[in-house]
């Protein structure tokens, strides 16, 4: 039920993205949350043109850079996943999350 619901979800927003707004923040938000939807429907690669185009929007997206680095985690790409960790924690140094993870992705690359 969860799983129809998060494709759903995934129907609208991206009919919202396929809308003309004049409001960036709003297409911000729909790419950011369908990013989300797709990457916790097991569909990273899907979910990546979504926060680069929030990110695209609005760089310093701290969540979304964070979530980027997740999906390429997720897609073995961790040369990539590094470098979104490492700019999430300059852009927001007090993020332990992205801290844990940069340290993981960098034993996974023997560093």
């Amino acid at each position: 039920a969860a799983a129809g619901r998060q494709a759903e979800a995934v129907v609208e927003f991206k009919a919202a993205l396929s809308r003309p707004s004049g409001n960036p923040t709003v297409q911000i938000a729909a790419n950011y949350e369908v990013a989300n939807l797709l990457a916790m429907s097991g569909r990273p690669a899907e979910a990546v043109p979504h926060y680069e185009a929030a990110l695209k929007a609005r760089p310093d997206y701290v969540e979304a850079r964070h979530n980027l680095g997740s999906a390429f985690f997720q897609l073995g790409r961790l040369a990539e996943a590094e470098r979104e960790y490492a700019e999430t924690l300059r852009i927001a140094p007090d993020f332990p999350e992205a801290r844990a993870h940069l340290e993981m992705v960098r034993a996974a690359r023997g560093r």
